[in-house]
């Protein structure tokens, strides 16, 4: 089994850097907004499954999902929110680049 710590740690980090929050607002036992913008990414930009996904951000798997559901349907229809998603994936990708040429 693959260990996705570090890709979790990566979001985690640009997220914290992007959004001028703590580790804590996104790792921690309460669920934020930007807990599940986290989850959002992981799910999106790796291949870990959704018990990992949940595991690492100490959400319940279920209700992450069904809140992943809601967030969606806002990045599409939030042109702020689809962009400051948009340029964390690209830093995401970028970073993935990087450590791959390693």
């Amino acid at each position: 089994m693959k260990n996705y710590s570090l890709q979790f740690q990566k979001i985690t980090t640009l997220l914290c850097l992007s959004a001028a929050v703590t580790p804590y607002e996104i790792t921690g036992v309460r669920d934020t907004e930007f807990k599940l913008w986290a989850c959002y990414l992981a799910k999106k930009l790796t291949d870990a499954s959704d018990r990992s996904i949940a595991e690492f951000f100490q959400i319940n798997q279920n209700y992450m999902n069904n809140r992943l559901e809601d967030l969606a349907i806002e990045f599409l229809v939030t042109e702020d929110a689809s962009q400051f998603l948009s340029m964390l994936e690209l830093a995401y990708n970028r970073l993935e680049e990087i450590y791959a040429n390693k």
